[in-house]
């Protein structure tokens, strides 16, 4: 094992969570770098669900509700078309 496997390894025999020093201050279960990853990958997965085409059926019920609002009608009871 090498020492930045070593670094990022979770103590044997314990479960993971965090960590309280000596101290007393209590130190994350993951490393500074493994956070950045998840967070880039985070980052990545929202960044690609933000730039998906929202389906048709959604705009058709968006364009709905703005006609609705537009025409000052009441809402059908909160039924969808």
């Amino acid at each position: 094992m090498n020492n930045v496997a070593k670094k990022n390894a979770l103590p044997t025999g314990k479960a993971a969570g965090p960590r309280e020093e000596d101290d007393g201050l209590v130190n994350p279960a993951l490393s500074e770098h493994i956070q950045e990853q998840i967070g880039a990958k985070l980052k990545a997965l929202f960044d690609e669900s933000v730039n998906q085409a929202v389906p048709d059926r959604f705009v058709e019920l968006l364009q709905a509700l703005a006609e609705k609002e537009d025409d000052g009608s009441e809402t059908n009871g909160g039924e969808l078309p």
